[in-house]
């Protein structure tokens, strides 16, 4: 074969710069320049003919959609608008999508990311190309729910750990990207409890969120509403939410305890002083715990450490607190449970805060819709029970009859005695 025939075949084979030239040219350029078309239909014949020229040479479509991106006769519109009908088409390849969305708009960019059949890793490279901070925000939060929703079997820690921190797209964690972080996680503890038989290993998560922050974000009762939600009809709730907190717990001690004799420090200046609003019982527990990697602690010191976690629990409920837990509800639901809470009068409140403090609400919660107003139906009629047995045992032994005035006796007057009869 002569040099000159091997050199053809190879351009044919390996497109050069001039090639992709010719593409854009005579495929996304050409069949758009009907003087004819309003500008309207010639930004959506440019918007196919960038979707088939990128599905014709696969192996080029990232220099060829960069040349495109870089010629001032294709408009930004018609870029973003081909993205928005490659996600949408179930004809074109969700990887012509994510090569079109590099260099889209960033809400476009978003749209593709949210919408499209993207692989987690295809997601995560998309979202890389965010410029603005905001967008960056959303993108996390959007590969986080995708993240969620592809969990089915437990992750291995540490492949999940990766996944979560590449889909952590920007600098900043914001209140509404810990949100679906935590559901992620919460989630993948909540398969290992299911699949494990009750087997729970926090290691390496860690990592990502500090234990103490975790117990703040109330964990143990996350993973429980996410464990609940995996039960099929004719499964037992098995969850043991004491036991949960308690691996929380004594890690958090145990973490406390190895970083106090790695500095040569009282362990009091390692332990955290906030883990949210939990109990007494597990106050003690947690020292516990402590007292079991520092044998050496002192009453003095526990005592200290214990009043600070009282502290937090004992501080104000703040708007500022009352905003975080509220975010929390579902979004469809906000409205209305604050427009019934607005509306309780004191007592109902106090009936409310009653039922929580029982453990009745958190009973209920356990339990299938199906089934709480059974379980409703057998409270009452056990305390309507308790009370008429109550006054058949009072009327037995006590009976008052009002007497008119005309019945009462008259009488001059009255001497107690000094001890009763």
């Amino acid at each position: 074969m002569k040099l000159k025939d091997l050199g053809k075949r190879f351009q044919e084979k390996f497109l050069g710069r001039k090639t992709v030239e010719e593409i854009v040219e005579k495929q996304v350029i050409e069949p758009t320049t009907d003087e004819n078309l309003t500008p309207e239909e010639r930004i959506e014949r440019q918007a196919e003919t960038i979707i088939r020229a990128l599905t014709e040479h696969p192996e080029d479509r990232d220099v060829i959609m960069r040349r495109v991106n870089a010629d001032s006769r294709i408009p930004q519109r018609a870029i973003d608008q081909s993205a928005r009908k490659a996600t949408d088409s179930p004809q074109v390849s969700a990887n012509v999508a994510a090569t079109i969305a590099k260099e889209a708009s960033d809400a476009v960019t978003l749209y593709v990311i949210e919408n499209s059949n993207l692989s987690q890793k295809d997601a995560i490279e998309v979202a890389t190309t965010l410029k603005n901070e905001e967008a960056q925000k959303e993108g996390a939060c959007t590969l986080l729910t995708k993240l969620y929703n592809s969990l089915k079997t437990v992750e291995q820690q540490d492949i999940l750990s990766m996944k979560i921190q590449n889909s952590l797209v920007g600098e900043e964690m914001t209140d509404d990207v810990k949100r679906e972080l935590y559901k992620v996680i919460a989630k993948n503890f909540a398969i290992m409890y299911h699949e494990r038989n009750g087997a729970m290993s926090i290691y390496s998560m860690e990592k990502i969120i500090p234990l103490d922050e975790m117990m703040r974000a109330k964990m143990p009762q996350k993973i429980e509403e996410e464990y609940l939600s995996l039960l099929k009809d004719s499964e037992e709730n098995k969850f043991d939410k004491e036991y949960v907190t308690d691996i929380f717990l004594e890690k958090i001690a145990e973490e406390s305890s190895k970083e106090a004799k790695k500095q040569g420090e009282s362990v009091e200046l390692f332990s955290p002083s906030d883990l949210g609003n939990i109990t007494d019982k597990e106050i003690e527990k947690y020292l516990d715990f402590l007292n079991k990697y520092t044998p050496a602690l002192t009453n003095l010191t526990r005592g200290k450490i214990k009043d600070s976690l009282k502290k937090q629990d004992q501080e104000m409920y703040t708007v500022r607190q009352f905003i975080s837990t509220v975010r929390d509800l579902p979004d469809g639901e906000r409205g209305r449970y604050l427009r019934i809470l607005s509306k309780l009068s004191t007592r109902e409140m106090d009936t409310i805060a009653q039922c929580i403090e029982s453990g009745l609400i958190g009973n209920l919660s356990k339990k299938k819709v199906k089934d709480r107003g059974q379980y409703i139906h057998a409270i009452n009629r056990s305390i309507e029970k308790r009370q008429k047995g109550n006054n058949k045992e009072n009327a037995s032994t006590v009976e008052y009859k009002i007497a008119s005035a005309k019945e009462t006796p008259n009488v001059k007057k009255a001497k107690w005695r000094d001890e009763p009869r």
